[in-house]
């Protein structure tokens, strides 16, 4: 069971220290940047003094001089360093020795950073690559929207916490901190910092309240923590029999798996509790995937031996099935007009069962096996969706739903899912995606054909560099524009990207 006693966390104050003969700054930094416009190319170098025994930094570049309104978060190593993508204008900077931990803050310095060529008309444009849509324009234009300076990052989640026609941010980071930021803006709503080091990111669920709005779950270990989504308040606080690898809301209930995918807990948001916990026959193929096929929300859970399993609200299971292979990725619902299917990766193939009895319906062979997640997305708009799937060898492959057919394949640049908008105006809803290879880019959903690349990130690049870790993405959107926010690898913070007159697949 939960226990659930209130309490508050207490804030911490970094006390300040000597580096070298710098003063150093009294307060902990605020690490979040206001929106910015298309920089210049720009170039300044800065230099300090070298600290004994320390070969890496940590380089800050802000507006003002507290250090309120970050623009720039960067580890570098040695002791000098040239930046290229700051707009023209006055900034204070300062660094901090970083081996084996960060260390304070030197006092502020003063740079001006003057233009040295005339800006590019968009960021990352590039020609339409879609010559079969009359309504396609010439390029993509993809501009700057805000940068929030955050350090080890992990998966962003968006959730309706202050109003149900706006969307927020919740991110956590290796550092233990949980941030909630406007959606739009960039700008942090709250910051907690739970009061434990577990080396990895704390797991964010937006969970749903009486009044729609929603708050948020954070698993830590084997803690678990719920914040009021407004002001991120401390609910309530206790423990979890297991460390929780990934957990999905359903309303104010929770199903999440533990670290070694084979129990499932079922909790009560709003209570505290813990309604059950069932060990499962097999590995779960996490996450699991919230369904009401059964008239009341209910998880349904696949298994690495080729189970199926639902599971209700109380944490009965009350359906099983199974898609006579081993499974190898998270399940998938969905409707179409010829009726509903489940839909999971089986080896090298896409396997469909009926959504009522788990019963299987038949495959869809591929080329390579499926991994990670499904998603559906009615790409065409035509009232049947596509699902859109990740392979082992890095491609994305986009099939038919009631067919079975497979529209298009591309490479994904070993990306592992898609945030959908139609950028280039064709009426088809192209594939926003991250991948651990390169840039960030768009796949035309008509074809798979790259509509627009962000140039703006040029990452090194050896004979034998490995692939860095998976960067993840999602997509808000206003009246006028979308935004595409993905975790930066080379700063390590959130980034966001406008297309202005991009729209996102209505709901």
């Amino acid at each position: 069971m939960i226990y659930a006693p209130h309490g508050r966390f207490l804030v911490l104050v970094a006390a300040a220290l000597l580096f070298g003969s710098a003063v150093l700054a009294q307060r902990t930094p605020t690490v979040f940047a206001s929106p910015y416009k298309l920089a210049p190319q720009t170039l300044v170098t800065v230099r300090w003094g070298a600290r004994p025994g320390v070969s890496r930094y940590r380089l800050q570049f802000a507006n003002d001089r507290d250090f309120a309104d970050i623009v720039f978060d960067r580890v570098v190593n040695g002791h000098e360093y040239q930046v290229n993508d700051l707009p023209p204008g006055k900034y204070f900077w300062r660094v901090a020795p970083l081996d084996p931990q960060l260390g304070a803050f030197s006092s502020a310095g003063v740079i001006d950073v003057v233009e040295k060529a005339k800006p590019s008309a968009a960021v990352g444009a590039v020609p339409a690559q879609n010559s079969s849509s009359q309504n396609s324009p010439a390029q993509v234009v993809a501009r700057r929207g805000w940068y929030a300076a955050l350090t080890d990052v992990s998966k962003p989640i968006p959730a309706h916490l202050r109003s149900l026609e706006r969307v927020e941010i919740v991110a956590t980071t290796n550092e233990g901190r949980v941030i909630a930021l406007d959606g739009l803006s960039g700008v942090a709503l709250w910051i907690r910092q739970l009061n434990m080091k577990t080396g990895t990111a704390p797991l964010a669920v937006a969970v749903r309240d009486r009044s729609g709005l929603e708050n948020v779950l954070v698993l830590s270990g084997t803690a678990a923590m719920l914040f009021d989504g407004k002001t991120g308040r401390e609910i309530w606080h206790g423990t979890l029999p297991a460390v929780v690898s990934t957990a999905v809301a359903a309303g104010d209930k929770v199903f999440a798996i533990d670290d070694s995918r084979q129990r499932l807990f079922l909790i009560d948001a709003t209570t505290a509790k813990l309604i059950s916990n069932v060990r499962l026959p097999s590995r779960a193929v996490d996450p699991p995937v919230i369904t009401n096929i059964l008239a009341t929300q209910s998880a349904l859970i696949a298994l690495e031996d080729g189970r199926l399993q639902i599971f209700d609200e109380t944490g009965k299971l009350v359906r099983s099935g199974d898609a006579a292979a081993p499974i190898t990725t998270a399940p998938l619902f969905v409707r179409t007009p010829h009726g509903q299917f489940v839909l999971v990766g089986t080896g090298h193939a896409l396997t469909a069962l009926n959504a009522e009895t788990l019963s299987p319906l038949g495959r869809v062979t591929l080329k390579d096996s499926p991994r990670g997640s499904l998603f559906a997305q009615d790409l065409d708009s035509d009232g049947t969706p596509e699902v859109i799937l990740f392979t082992d060898s890095g491609r994305v492959v986009v099939v038919k739903s009631d067919e079975g057919k497979v529209v298009w394949e591309a490479d994904a640049k070993r990306a592992e899912a898609a945030a959908f908008a139609d950028v280039n105006g064709d009426q088809v809803w192209d594939l926003l995606m991250t991948g651990r290879e390169g840039a960030a880019f768009a796949l035309s959903g008509r074809d798979g054909a790259i509509v627009w690349k962000d140039e703006t990130f040029n990452p090194v690049v050896t004979n034998h560099a490995p692939a860095g870790p998976q960067r993840s993405s999602l997509v808000v959107s206003s009246p006028s524009s979308v935004l595409f926010i993905a975790t930066d690898p080379g700063r390590g913070g959130l980034r966001a990207l406008e297309f202005p007159q991009a729209l996102t697949p209505r709901k």
